[in-house]
């Protein structure tokens, strides 16, 4: 496994796509609390600490369509450039091979998250110094600092579904565009199907309460409430996931799908 994580880490390093998806999502960030600023009524949200919540939302909101990229192109990409078959022909552990690749995807992710709340420190406070303001004062008994930690990694364990799906995808399919078109197609298609069936009203709303996309907005959701109350960042729904529910329900998804991943790689032949 060592050899492996040493050998994807060369890739992390030399490939160009996992820069470009980070400035794209740093991009993305910046210019949201850039629009968010110009509404006066917005702008305590933005000032540190609550910028930083901020920040970590929107990195976990647009988990969904820049993931799916990375990972699906890691996982996919291998068989199309030919290094899955000169590698497991020396007989190394199969299972070995394909963790290896989606441990540095999600490592990734984490490093994403935290340069997301760089650029939240940054813009939150040229927006609290532009317009002399600060951030309301955290409810009591609530830590700010305890709130960002926790919120950080609700963030990064929403965001690995959409990793751990894409990167499924392509190592199952063999196909870069299959991973990523899965990935992203997929929450593409849970949104639209989740809204139809919220407006059928009962049995088909109560279905979608069990969309992955319910659980990973969920536990976003109720982190951020946790410092933020009101605006558009602290709007919480009377049907939103609790924390608990939102963990478990992500954990047997993602779970599913290793043991799809790894039945498939496993039974596979390598000149296949």
């Amino acid at each position: 496994m060592i050899g492996f994580l040493r050998a994807d880490w060369r890739k992390l390093r030399q490939r160009w796509m996992p820069r470009i998806l980070l400035l794209i999502l740093l991009a993305v960030v910046a210019l949201i609390f850039l629009g968010t600023s110009s509404r006066a009524r917005f702008r305590s949200d933005l000032a540190l600490p609550d910028g930083l919540v901020v920040a970590l939302s929107l990195g976990a909101g647009f988990a969904a369509f820049i993931w799916p990229v990375l990972a699906g192109s890691w996982s996919g990409g291998e068989y199309g450039w030919g290094t899955v078959r000169m590698a497991l022909t020396r007989q190394p552990s199969r299972i070995a091979f394909s963790l290896s690749g989606l441990i540095m995807v999600l490592l990734t992710v984490g490093f994403g998250l935290l340069l997301v709340l760089g650029v939240g420190a940054i813009a939150g406070s040229l927006v609290a110094a532009a317009n002399h303001i600060t951030a309301p004062a955290p409810p009591a008994g609530t830590s700010a600092a305890g709130v960002i930690v926790k919120l950080y990694f609700g963030a990064w364990f929403a965001s690995a579904f959409y990793a751990v799906l894409a990167y499924t995808a392509g190592a199952v399919f063999r196909s870069t565009p299959a991973g990523i078109g899965i990935g992203i197609g997929f929450a593409v298609a849970q949104s639209a199907v989740s809204a139809i069936f919220t407006a059928l009203g009962d049995p088909w709303k109560s279905f979608a309460s069990h969309f992955p996309d319910a659980y990973t907005m969920g536990l976003t959701a109720r982190l951020e409430n946790e410092l933020i109350h009101s605006g558009p960042f602290g709007r919480l729904e009377p049907n939103t996931a609790s924390i608990g529910a939102s963990m478990l329900g992500l954990a047997i998804y993602m779970a599913i799908l290793l043991a799809l991943m790894l039945a498939a790689v496993r039974q596979r032949d390598v000149t296949s």
